[in-house]
C-alpha cells in the first residue's frame, strides 16, 4: 500500500494491560473491514517475542512471530495491512525496569533511552530487524512521541554542545531511520515533540 493511497486504521495498543489473543483480533478483522479500514496498527513496547531479549518479554502474553504471520495472513483476506509500531526512544520504562537495561536509561525516571549512550543503537537494532523481518508492511512506525526527560539527565552535556534538545532529537531519528532503512522499511512516527521543539523556537 502506498502513502497516496487513503489510509483508514485501527491502533491496538498492546502494551497496557491484556495483550489481545489472535482469536479476539480475528473476530474483530471483519468487522473493521466491513468499516472500510485498511490498516491496523499493533502498538508494540514490549510485548513481541524479541529473540535476543527474552527478559523483556518473558511472562507477558506477548506476541510469537509465528502469531503475527497469522494474523498478517488473515487480514490479507480481508484487505487489510497490519502496520507495527514500536517505541524507539520514550516510552521505554517497562523495559528499563529490568536491571538488565537500566544502564540504557536517559534520567532516574528509567523512561527514555540515552542517545548519549551507544549500547541503545544495539537494543533498538536487535528489536528492529525482529519486527522487520515478522511485518510485511514497507512502513514501521518508531513512536518517539512524549519523551520529556530528553536533555535532562544524561544528555544534558550533549544539548549545550549542541545547541539545543531538538538536535539531539533529530540526529537519534537519523540514527533509527539508518537501522530501519537496513531493513527496507520506510519509518512514521507521532509529530508531538516536533511540534513541540518548533513551537519553543
Amino acid at each position: 500500500m502506498k502513502l497516496e493511497n487513503i489510509y483508514k486504521g485501527v491502533m491496538f495498543d498492546v502494551s497496557r494491560g491484556q495483550v489481545l489473543k489472535l482469536k479476539l483480533l480475528k473476530k474483530i478483522i471483519p468487522i473493521l473491514a466491513e468499516n472500510k479500514i485498511n490498516f491496523i496498527s499493533l502498538y508494540i513496547e514490549h510485548t513481541f517475542e524479541f529473540e535476543k531479549h527474552p527478559i523483556i518479554w518473558k511472562n507477558t502474553g506477548s506476541y510469537s512471530k509465528k502469531e503475527i504471520k497469522e494474523l498478517i495472513e488473515f487480514c490479507r483476506r480481508y484487505g487489510i495491512e497490519v502496520i507495527p509500531s514500536i517505541q524507539t526512544f520514550g516510552h521505554f520504562e517497562k523495559i528499563l525496569r529490568h536491571k538488565e537495561y537500566a544502564s540504557l536509561a536517559e534520567s532516574e525516571m528509567f523512561y527514555s533511552l540515552s542517545p548519549v549512550k551507544n549500547e541503545i543503537y544495539n537494543l533498538l537494532e536487535d528489536i528492529i530487524k525482529d519486527i522487520s523481518e515478522t511485518f510485511e508492511s514497507e512502513y514501521i512506525n518508531i513512536g518517539c512521541d512524549e519523551i520529556w526527560d530528553l536533555g535532562k539527565g544524561e544528555s544534558l552535556k550533549l544539548v549545550k554542545k549542541l545547541g539545543g534538545v531538538e538536535n539531539i532529537f533529530i540526529n537519534h531519528i537519523l540514527k533509527v531511520k539508518s537501522i530501519c532503512e537496513k531493513y527496507n522499511k520506510k519509518i512514521m512516527m507521532w509529530g508531538d515533540m516536533l511540534l513541540n521543539y518548533k513551537k519553543n523556537q
